[in-house]
């Protein structure tokens, strides 16, 4: 008996070849896709072992499509153009799967967003406080000098001032 090809009725499916572009360069199905087990190279797309499909019939024309159950249960349509050579295919989730995976995608980039903020205004904090020390430390080895004119005590006494001014305005948190 022949073996059966992905295209038969509830065969078992591991790749996906010539993706259209669009599906695998979309952030929230390649966060989807690989969530769910699979992996992406290039427009292929290796599924987890156990991944079936079943054609969708009547066929219209050229037009073949297919429902993918993968072993965790996600349900994934998928269409296959067969008068384009390579045949090519792209692969769909219900909008309510899809705007459930955006929002879970946007969650951990503000996650990391915020996380990274707060790195960064702890870094900003520190080098404040440094550029502080050293503001003020020129500014009494200046003042000392006999050449300083009324216009550079004026500017420094403005940095100082603006300093000072950075550092009252830092979140309590970070003082």
């Amino acid at each position: 008996m022949a073996e059966p090809t992905f295209w038969q009725g509830n065969a078992p499916i591991s790749v996906l070849e010539h993706v259209d572009q669009v599906v695998v360069t979309d952030a929230v199905m390649v966060s989807l896709l690989q969530r769910h087990g699979c992996v992406l190279h290039g427009t292929s797309i290796l599924f987890p072992a156990g991944t079936v499909a079943q054609e969708l019939l009547p066929r219209c024309g050229w037009m073949e499509k297919y429902t993918l159950q993968l072993p965790d249960g996600l349900e994934l349509g998928w269409k296959r153009d067969r008068s384009r050579e390579p045949a090519g295919s792209l692969l769909l989730v219900s909008r309510q799967r899809y705007e459930q995976e955006r929002h879970l995608l946007i969650g951990e980039q503000r996650a990391g967003t915020e996380q990274g903020a707060v790195l960064t205004l702890q870094a900003t904090r520190q080098e404040v406080l440094a550029l502080g020390v050293a503001i003020h430390s020129y500014k009494l080895q200046v003042e000392c000098q006999p050449s300083v004119t009324p216009e550079q005590q004026k500017v420094l006494d403005l940095v100082v001032l603006l300093h000072d001014r950075l550092i009252a305005s830092l979140p309590s948190s970070t003082k």
